[in-house]
């Protein structure tokens, strides 16, 4: 199967929009913390930078198709992509849930961040749930893992389907999006997020995945034309989305607003990128590509990243202020002071530290774990195989 170095750098691209939406939004909790009532300069501007997730999920919708084009559907093909995509979702994220657990409990002395607003009784309930990904009127422990319990759903429905063969997919997909518009629309699903099972299956956002859906069966079966101008169009829209859309501009739900302002501009996007790819050539920066791979620790990775950024800040000020240091030096680390130097410092090591940690947690965690995984999971599936 040839790697798509478009669809790598587009999944660079929908964690880093993600990643800037998140770090603008933490300076801003910090210097609201400290009392001050600055506005983070660039936090208009990226106000709208959830869309990477609208992306995340369309790319997500594509790749199944795309990987799967050349299997043949039937029991074992289902079990052996259902165990492909759990070990792919759930290692890192538990990771990253210890890594956050053990920061919050060193700092706080509690299981939870008191901005969660977790009842004492209520707590062992919630960390189970978000630990399986399990949807819940909380968001999960990591916030972006919302997105998660959309992608399992997702991957269950597929397995479904590849349990049917592969020709019925286009009508499979079909009159999965029929039945999910029809019970979006009843008002079956009306949270911004899914926070049970119900909502989770007739949630809006669930049409990006079949987006994707339609990408792969269309590029699988060499349907490539006008991908330029599908390109340019997608762009177009997409940006103009990132730049201008606020809420109020429309009548529906926010939800709704997403597929239609980020979710068919992605589908658009992928298609032309795809298409001319392999119709044209045409391929992506080794570096883009490389942070496509490390995509998903980039997702995860960078909320942990800037918890730290925060809290460090805020103990550096106080003993540069216990210490006597000169007072240009506190207010570096102070956000909200007064002066743009203390926004600098947090958005350089907030970032670059969320690239860091993804580098180093790709390459020396999550690659060598998926192999080994993998390999696992082969030979379960020949001992199954055998065994049947």
């Amino acid at each position: 199967m040839t790697k798509l170095t478009t669809v790598q750098a587009l999944r660079a691209v929908a964690a880093l929009l993600v990643a800037i939406y998140h770090l603008f939004l933490n300076e801003q909790a910090g210097i609201t913390n400290n009392g001050s009532e600055e506005i983070s300069a660039l936090l208009e501007t990226t106000r709208n930078g959830f869309a990477g997730v609208d992306m995340f999920f369309v790319i997500s919708g594509f790749i199944m198709v795309y990987v799967t084009q050349n299997t043949a559907h039937g029991k074992y093909a289902s079990l052996d992509f259902l165990i492909a995509r759990l070990t792919r979702i759930y290692p890192l994220w538990w990771f990253f849930c210890a890594c956050f657990l053990v920061i919050i409990v060193a700092g706080t002395g509690q299981l939870t961040p008191a901005s969660y607003n977790i009842e004492a009784e209520q707590t062992a309930g919630f960390l189970v749930r978000s630990f399986l990904l399990w949807p819940q009127e909380k968001l999960p422990y990591i916030v972006v893992g919302w997105t998660l319990i959309h992608e399992l759903y997702f991957y269950a429905i597929f397995a479904g389907f590849m349990l049917a063969p592969r020709a019925w997919l286009p009508v499979l997909a079909g009159v999965w999006c029929v039945v999910l518009c029809i019970g979006a629309t009843a008002g079956l699903s009306t949270d911004r997020v899914a926070t049970g099972i119900l909502s989770l299956a007739f949630h809006p956002l669930t049409l990006e995945f079949i987006f994707g859906v339609v990408i792969g069966l269309l590029v699988t079966k060499g349907i490539r034309t006008l991908a330029l101008p599908a390109f340019v169009i997608g762009t177009t829209v997409f940006v103009g989305g990132l730049l201008f859309f606020t809420h109020d501009m429309v009548e529906i739900s926010l939800n709704w607003s997403r597929v239609v302002l980020f979710g068919i501009p992605s589908a658009f996007i992928l298609y032309g990128l795809v298409s001319l790819e392999l119709e044209k050539g045409w391929s992506a920066p080794s570096q883009l590509v490389y942070l496509g791979d490390a995509s998903y620790a980039l997702y995860l990775g960078h909320v942990v990243i800037y918890l730290v950024a925060t809290k460090a800040f805020e103990v550096l000020a106080a003993i540069f202020t216990q210490l006597g240091m000169p007072a240009w030096l506190v207010a570096a680390f102070s956000l909200g002071h007064s002066g743009p130097v203390d926004n600098l410092l947090f958005g350089v090591f907030g970032f670059s530290g969320a690239l860091i940690c993804a580098g180093l947690t790709f390459s020396c965690l999550e690659k060598g774990s998926l192999s080994w995984l993998s390999g696992k999971r082969r030979a379960l599936m020949q001992r199954v195989r055998m065994d049947d």
